[in-house]
């Protein structure tokens, strides 16, 4: 996936010179501050059994599905702004996990190439709420270095 540069080519680097030029640089750092060139879209199945499926898909800050590898942070918590917790139990669907983070509550995770991944959360019996928080970390589709051939 390419990336596109964020950052207006109108504030060429002359403008950077002067105070205006300054001022219009530090305008748009500030609104494109918070609009994180990638998004991590989750979505939430039906209830069967108590468990549901959540699908986690890696989107542009537009909303535009992306396709590739990438890592993304995921985890369970029982109140909305809360940390990992809760007593769950959960099984990786598509995608692979890199890292337990928290047994049961707390994932580095590796999307299939399609930029999704997904999993189901048994709750347990009786009512239960649980939130999905993900943070895509970035992408992971490029190889770190060459192939290395042991012989």
């Amino acid at each position: 996936m390419a990336f596109t540069n964020i950052i207006p080519q109108a504030v060429a680097a002359k403008l950077l010179l002067t105070w205006e030029g300054i001022r219009q640089w530090t305008a748009t750092a500030a609104r494109l501050i918070g609009r994180p060139p990638l998004v991590a879209s989750v979505t939430v199945g039906d209830e069967s059994a108590n468990v549901r499926r959540f699908t986690v898909q890696v989107t542009g800050s537009g909303g535009a599905t992306c396709s590739g590898c990438y890592v993304v942070l995921v985890w369970i918590a029982t109140t909305s702004e809360g940390a990992p917790n809760g007593s769950q139990t959960v099984s990786i669907v598509t995608g692979s996990s890199l890292l337990t983070v928290s047994a049961n509550k707390a994932y580095l995770l590796l999307t299939a190439n399609n930029g999704a991944l997904s999993f189901d959360v048994d709750a347990g019996s009786g009512a239960q709420t649980r939130y999905i928080r993900a943070c895509v970390m970035g992408p992971a589709d490029k190889p770190a270095s060459d192939s290395t051939v042991w012989t």
